[in-house]
């Protein structure tokens, strides 16, 4: 108000006796008021008892948490490693990757969300992790340092790509 409207004359006090606003006030008319009326009628009766809110599908409502997992999941891991003998010392299979993702969202989460949550979609049955090589062939486990790329599917929806990520091994 000191910036644009004081300066201008755009303002008027309206705690002065005498003082009118610059643009008038409208006052709702009477049929605008009883049109009102029966639609905060229809909200009223639109609150959920606590039977509607028990019988909710709890499938649809983790839907939208396993959302914000994936949209959590990181576009690049990294894993450090030991070679011997032209090898890495612990191959990385697929498990050790979930479980790295597993940590990786965990961490990233905020007070409110439950780890829980994380934790079951991880340890869900009809998700699945593919390594690929750099020709995109499957390979089971990791066993040379370089660049891979990996994808989650769900096996629910006929093998519905997820996430897509690459993967990175450095050697020490």
């Amino acid at each position: 108000m000191i910036n644009r409207l004081h300066p201008k004359n755009g303002a008027v006090y309206m705690h002065l006796p005498d003082s009118k606003p610059r643009i008038p006030v409208v006052e709702p008319k009477e049929s605008d008021l009883m049109s009102k009326g029966p639609e905060k009628e229809e909200t009223e009766s639109q609150t959920l008892t606590l039977d509607d809110l028990i019988s909710f599908d709890l499938n649809q409502l983790l839907g939208s948490e396993r959302d914000a997992i994936i949209a959590k999941l990181p576009r690049r891991v990294l894993f450090r490693a030991e070679k011997s003998n032209n090898k890495l010392r612990n191959p990385i299979s697929g498990s050790r990757v979930l479980m790295t993702l597993n940590r990786m969202v965990t961490q990233g989460l905020k007070q409110n969300e439950d780890p829980d949550q994380v934790n079951a979609f991880f340890a869900d049955s009809r998700l699945k992790l593919d390594i690929l090589d750099q020709e995109e062939n499957h390979i089971d486990y990791i066993h040379e340092d370089g660049v891979y790329s990996a994808q989650l599917t769900d096996l629910r929806d006929g093998e519905k790509l997820v996430h897509r990520f690459t993967i990175g091994v450095n050697v020490n």
